[in-house]
C-alpha cells in the first residue's frame, strides 16, 4: 500500500526519504481509515452474524472490542445504508448515531445540514442533537453552571 511507510500494531515506521505528496497521501489514507472504522467493523459484524450466525460471537469475543461498543457500532450501520453515510472529515461516527433513528431521506437531509452547518462551519454533534431536539418540537434545555466562593454568594 505504501513505499515508505511501513504500518504496525505500534506505530508507523519510515523506509527511505518519502516525498512530501507520499506523507500528504498517507495521511490522508489515515483520516479515511479514521472516519471509516466504525463502519467497517459493523458491517463486518452485520456480515458475521448473517452468514456464521452460530460462530459470529466467538469471531467477535476474540477481537478483543467491548461488546457495548460492537453492538453501537452495528446498529448504527444497520440503521444508516451505506449511501447516507458521511466520514471525516465532514462528519464524524457521533453525527451519525444521533440521525440512526430517523428514516432514510430524514437522514440525508439532517447530515447535509450538519455538513454545511452555519456560517461555514459544520455542525458540532451536541449542535446536530440540538438542532433534532428541536425539530421534533419538544423543548431544548440549556444548563447553567454558576461557581460560588462561598455560601453566601450562593444565596
Amino acid at each position: 500500500m505504501f513505499e515508505h511507510f511501513i504500518l504496525t500494531p505500534y506505530g508507523i515506521e519510515v523506509v527511505g526519504e518519502p516525498s512530501y505528496e507520499e506523507a500528504a497521501d498517507l495521511v490522508n489514507k489515515l483520516k479515511l481509515v479514521h472516519g471509516a472504522i466504525q463502519f467497517w467493523v459493523g458491517d463486518a459484524v452485520r456480515y458475521l452474524e448473517a452468514v456464521y450466525p452460530d460462530k459470529a460471537a466467538q469471531i467477535i469475543d476474540a477481537s478483543d472490542w467491548e461488546e457495548s461498543t460492537v453492538r453501537v457500532y452495528t446498529w448504527v450501520a444497520t440503521q444508516v445504508p451505506a449511501e447516507n453515510r458521511r466520514p471525516e472529515p465532514e462528519l464524524s461516527f457521533a453525527h451519525h448515531i444521533q440521525i440512526a433513528r430517523l428514516p432514510p431521506d430524514e437522514q440525508r437531509a439532517w447530515l447535509d445540514k450538519a455538513a454545511e452547518g452555519t456560517d461555514g462551519e459544520r455542525w458540532s454533534v451536541a449542535r446536530l442533537k440540538q438542532e433534532l431536539t428541536a425539530a421534533k418540537g419538544a423543548p431544548v434545555r440549556w444548563y447553567l453552571e454558576v461557581e460560588c466562593c462561598n455560601q453566601a454568594d450562593r444565596d
